[in-house]
């Protein structure tokens, strides 16, 4: 069994490293082209988790006809292979184009000597964001999930890390991250997919959710300022870097109701802009699904 997972992962790396090679010899609007209709086949014929992106965008969206729906689909399936070929393909540009907005939130926030929480999602194209966050001369650390095929997680990791990000994995120990914190550096975390058991059930979109929370007991732990950091795509190879929402952890006797205000507020700001711009948001995750394993938010303000 040991080997048989084995030379499943060395398969899946020589087929991403053939892909990768294949498009790099390409001129970017052949790329492009090619990507659209790439976009197309995953969408509508091999149907790749299609059902999972329907349902979800038409309980997100009751107001929204089929054929409404149908355009977020398949505009939300080409954002998709724009990142990863932005990210990964895309001959290497000192930097695409980008407008910035907000950054004195986080230079407010870093004059505290508490660290910084950046609180974002998966929109546009959130692997340049990271990069593009540490061009700007700031200490940057990142919590990622570890993939299960350790070669594909190194090659994608790789960028990350030759732009001076350094890699926190998700665990329990949570050291890692206060110490960064406590060096006023920088740490980013993406918190719109399921929490699980280990979330609060919180309404997300309209709808009961396992929401991530931990990010909020650790600002209050640190007393660390957090801010809401999103990185939209305008067009192929353009992008919108926001920040906005800086929230200074106020002291309270009430800690409880104190972190599920802190929590609603990143919550509705990414709820804001998952409404606004639908199909860069990543509607193949199972958002909802853990929500009856969450622990009901009644239990948490009544501690």
């Amino acid at each position: 069994m040991k080997n048989i997972k084995q030379l499943q992962n060395v398969i899946e790396y020589f087929l991403l490293k053939t892909l990768v090679f294949f498009f790099r010899l390409l001129p970017d609007r052949l790329a492009l082209f090619l990507l659209k209709g790439l976009a197309f086949f995953a969408s509508d014929i091999l149907r790749i988790r299609r059902k999972v992106v329907k349902d979800n965008l038409i309980k997100a969206f009751p107001e929204k006809n089929n054929r409404e729906i149908e355009k977020i689909i398949h505009k939300h399936y080409y954002n998709l292979t724009l990142t990863a070929y932005e990210s990964f393909i895309q001959k290497r540009k000192e930097t695409h184009p980008y407008t910035l907005e907000g950054w004195e939130l986080i230079e407010d926030a870093l004059e505290h000597k508490r660290g910084v929480l950046v609180i974002s999602g998966h929109f546009g194209n959130w692997e340049l964001a990271g990069q593009y966050l540490a061009q700007k001369g700031v200490k940057l650390n990142v919590i990622i999930k570890r993939l299960r095929n350790p070669y594909v997680n190194d090659y994608i990791n790789a960028p990350r890390q030759k732009a001076g990000i350094n890699i926190i994995y998700k665990s329990k120990n949570m050291k890692p991250v206060f110490r960064a914190l406590m060096r006023n550096e920088i740490v980013v975390m993406l918190v719109d997919q399921d929490a699980g058991k280990e979330g609060v059930r919180l309404p997300f979109l309209g709808r009961e959710a396992s929401i991530i929370t931990g990010y909020a007991r650790i600002a209050l732990k640190m007393d660390t300022p957090l801010v809401l950091g999103i990185f939209l795509r305008e067009r192929p190879g353009y992008f919108h870097f926001s920040f906005e929402k800086l929230v200074l952890p106020a002291k309270s006797r009430n800690a409880s109701k104190n972190y599920l205000r802190i929590v609603n507020l990143m919550n509705k700001g990414l709820e804001e802009y998952i409404k606004l711009y639908p199909e860069q948001w990543f509607w193949v995750h199972r958002r909802w699904k853990g929500s009856r394993k969450a622990t009901p938010v009644e239990t948490i303000e009544e501690s």
